[in-house]
């Protein structure tokens, strides 16, 4: 994979923050959509870990709004944050254990 610019590297965010797909992310990027693909694969890269950070930036804003709405009483939401917390405790107690 070729080097890529500071550029190039904030639009992989931008991508990661709407949900854009591997082909997606190789059509912004003019590059084999195998390339993308194969960092996807490997969980690293030049490519996978901006799009990633623009991912978790995503899910910590919507898991901020899911929580106000849960500490402001809605029981869906509460329900949804409670599974994220078990979800959360069991891959920590995987790694403990």
């Amino acid at each position: 994979m070729r080097e890529l610019t500071d550029k190039e590297i904030t639009d992989i965010e931008q991508c990661g923050r709407v949900g854009f797909s591997c082909k997606e992310l190789a059509a912004v990027l003019s590059v084999p959509v195998e390339e993308v693909e194969h960092q996807f694969r490997a969980e690293s890269g030049s490519v996978y870990e901006p799009w990633l950070k623009g991912r978790m930036q995503v899910e910590i804003e919507l898991r901020n709004a899911m929580l106000r709405e849960a500490l402001n009483g809605s029981s869906p939401m509460m329900e949804k944050m409670q599974e994220i917390y078990r979800r959360t405790d069991e891959s920590i107690n995987k790694l403990i254990y």
